[in-house]
């Protein structure tokens, strides 16, 4: 049932994505979240996901993929050629929470991804502890992954002064309720269209 779900959610995204696209002239990049037994299914399951996206034509990268730590410690075969395969679709690939896992650092320079989204148990601490150590680790780490070629999100943004704190630290995104709850789809067109065009 979760592959079923899957699929349907891949479908909707990508069909959202490109009416935003179409209407306020904006490429966008949306994320799915896929749980670990979706990268270890048949490879037949996702045949049609390419011409899918190149069917709706949008750009390399607008959808992107999360995988928890989990899914990338796994390194069963079926995960490696997932991610290959999502990859060869065009698909971006996101590293979801880190810092909550056991994913090492030495992992993140083998593993074929794109984003690396901190953790908000790390982005939370930013501002709070007296010894500026939450900084210092988000800091190391935006660092590090810039180093090695991703761009870093930091997830679960709840004050202008995390905000500020990861801007001065360089972090490329950030997500959270500081910048919005949760929209459904209309509300999220509404907002897109109040923006200044680019």
């Amino acid at each position: 049932m979760i592959i079923d779900i899957g699929e349907w959610v891949f479908r909707q995204v990508v069909r959202q994505a490109r009416q935003w696209q179409d209407a306020h002239g904006t490429v966008l990049q949306i994320s799915i979240n896929k749980s670990a037994m979706e990268f270890r299914c048949d490879a037949a399951l996702y045949q049609d996901w390419g011409g899918y996206l190149a069917g709706q034509g949008l750009a390399p990268g607008a959808i992107i993929i999360e995988m928890t730590e989990a899914v990338l410690l796994d390194g069963a075969r079926q995960v490696v050629e997932r991610l290959r395969q999502f990859r060869a679709m065009g698909l971006a690939l996101a590293l979801d929470d880190f810092g909550s896992g056991q994913v090492s650092l030495a992992c993140l320079k083998t593993a074929d991804i794109d984003l690396l989204k901190i953790g908000r148990s790390l982005v939370s601490e930013l501002g709070r502890d007296d010894a500026g150590l939450g900084l210092g680790l988000c800091t190391a780490l935006i660092a590090l992954a810039q180093r090695l070629g991703l761009k870093v999100v930091a997830e679960g943004v709840e004050t202008a002064a995390q905000r500020d704190l990861l801007r001065a630290a360089g972090c490329d995104y950030a997500q959270g309720y500081f910048f919005s709850r949760v929209l459904p789809a209309g509300q999220m067109a509404r907002l897109l269209a109040a923006q200044p065009a680019a």
